[in-house]
């Protein structure tokens, strides 16, 4: 996904503002912290890694939200469970002791990622637009990607610290297929992005009126 990004960026096709900077941080940190798992845990500790991992990815997908709900009065309690949330964070990983999965925090994130998520589609729904799919703007994949994410791998997550190795070892790689789907979503995403960008600037540029000085 982030050579894609890198590709719409290069091609002038996607303009880098304050969005897409957050799009290319968190997965610029999704592919570093996957991947040098054991790395950055032997140099940090583990609850470092999950304070750093939980609060990116949340800030991240919350941001996304934000940006695509109209409504002023949520968009002010998404700004004040945030606050709240990410103490929390800072309290629990100073305090607690993981075990295997920081589950409470997962839990806490995956709740209020869930109540946004249904208050963009409920809102959407409210002022549906015949003339504008919701499935032609970008902000529908985006979103159904943080859901069908977070609805495959919440109870993996969830119980982590409760299953024996073998169940761990048997099941727990089915979670992947929610950061593949996240990750195909975001791309289609990424494209219609870059359309609707396009569509946006065309329209603006017509409506310039054609002045013939000459």
């Amino acid at each position: 996904m982030l050579p894609l990004l890198i590709i719409l960026i290069i091609s002038g096709k996607i303009k880098v503002n304050w969005f897409i900077v957050i799009i290319g941080v968190y997965l610029l940190f999704f592919f570093l912290l996957n991947s040098y798992i054991l790395e950055i845990v032997s140099l940090i500790k583990k609850k470092n890694y999950y304070l750093i991992y939980t609060s990116i990815e949340y800030l991240a997908f919350t941001s996304i939200l934000y940006t695509y709900i109209s409504n002023k009065k949520f968009r002010i309690s998404i700004v004040i469970l945030s606050i709240l949330f990410i103490s929390f964070l800072l309290l629990f990983y100073t305090i607690a002791h993981v075990k295997r999965v920081d589950s409470i925090p997962i839990g806490i994130e995956s709740l209020l990622l869930f109540i946004y998520i249904f208050y963009y589609f409920y809102d959407s729904l409210k002022n549906f637009d015949p003339e504008h799919k919701l499935y032609e703007k970008p902000s529908f994949w985006f979103i159904a990607g943080i859901f069908v994410y977070l609805g495959i791998t919440f109870f993996f997550n969830i119980l982590g610290n409760y299953m024996e190795n073998e169940q761990i070892d048997q099941y727990y790689h089915f979670s992947y297929f929610g950061d593949i789907l996240k990750n195909i979503l975001f791309s289609i995403a990424l494209y219609v992005y870059s359309k609707y960008a396009l569509k946006k600037l065309s329209k603006k540029q017509n409506e310039i009126p054609f002045l013939d000085t000459i």
